[in-house]
């Protein structure tokens, strides 16, 4: 009963290291990349939105879409993803 417990420690091990050395040698495929298209509002069925580009205090630029509201005193939805 020993051996065979043994045996399946074993196994488990070696399954485990082979698992962390696949992660090891494809660890840059596990990261993540983002797509640099920059999406267009009316590919997105929204032609009426504008591209609007904002930039922070630390000079990051960000690309925002805007759409004014109908009303002058209609609240603003900021959406972030």
């Amino acid at each position: 009963m020993l051996k065979r417990i043994l045996k399946l420690a074993g196994f488990a091990a070696l399954v485990y290291l082979f698992s962390l050395s696949l992660m090891f040698v494809f660890q840059r495929n596990f990261i993540y990349l983002p797509n640099r298209d920059t999406p267009n509002p009316a590919a997105y069925g929204v032609p009426d939105m504008q591209v609007a580009l904002l930039r922070t205090a630390d000079g990051l630029r960000l690309r925002s879409w805007w759409k004014r509201p109908r009303d002058d005193g209609a609240p603003v939805v900021l959406y972030f993803h």
